[in-house]
């Protein structure tokens, strides 16, 4: 009789909620990325209140897409990249950070989009692309 099963030795690891949990218990990370977007839109947007949340939701997704690719994904974060930049470029002239109605979409997209990639992931996953990019953002204040 030949037997159907993996006898090797599997690693333990820390148990972790799925993402879709701890997305719904920190509904503050869509409640942040949601009011930045309103305050692009009301042209009172700062780098704390507008600019920041959204680049790091960005800069969150592209780590996880890069880890684990998804279909239709890049012509999105394609397009949120020029948003941010065409917002960070109008602040220069405006000194307020803005968004027309088409690029608030854009982010919307983005942010929900996001939201939906890292309620499939595990938390793990989603911890470890916070933790690169906090190390990653370090690196680039020190150096």
């Amino acid at each position: 009789m030949v037997a159907f099963f993996n006898m090797t030795k599997k690693t333990k690891r820390e148990a972790t909620p799925p993402g879709i949990v701890v997305r719904h218990c920190a509904s503050e990370i869509g409640i942040i990325e949601h009011a930045a977007i309103h305050h692009l839109l009301a042209g009172v947007g700062t780098v704390e209140n507008a600019y920041r949340p959204l680049a790091e939701c960005y800069n969150l997704f592209v780590v996880g897409i890069r880890r684990k690719p998804a279909p239709g994904v890049l012509g999105l974060l394609a397009s949120a990249h020029a948003v941010l930049g065409a917002v960070l470029s109008r602040s220069v002239e405006t000194k307020t950070f803005s968004a027309t109605e088409d690029e608030a979409n854009t982010l919307r997209r983005m942010v929900e989009t996001s939201n939906n990639f890292w309620s499939r992931r595990s938390n793990a996953e989603f911890l470890s692309a916070c933790e690169y990019l906090r190390k990653k953002n370090e690196a680039n204040q020190n150096g």
